[in-house]
């Protein structure tokens, strides 16, 4: 984020606050929701472990990502891929 805002020639604050009232969401609930449905994508169509998938979508570890995966879509990683799987 703080990227973000130095390219925008803003502060993190401005940036936030900006982000905030055009979108309805924070730039990190952004970038998590982003994150999370590349996670969607390679959980339908790749065997990658969740440790990998957690590693390519930028969480720092899988437990980290479970829980935001589990916050974002009700269901852990796993549950999401056998459900999906079962229903294709």
């Amino acid at each position: 984020v703080s990227d973000l805002a130095e390219q925008a020639t803003l502060s993190e604050s401005q940036l936030h606050r900006e982000f905030a009232n055009r979108f309805g969401i924070t730039p990190n609930q952004y970038i998590r929701e982003v994150r999370i449905g590349v996670a969607r994508h390679l959980l339908e169509t790749d065997d990658l472990s969740l440790t990998q998938i957690a590693s390519e979508c930028g969480f720092y570890d899988q437990s980290h990502f479970s829980r935001q995966f589990k916050t974002s879509t009700g269901l852990t990683p796993l549950q999401y891929r056998r459900r999906f799987r079962s229903d294709h």
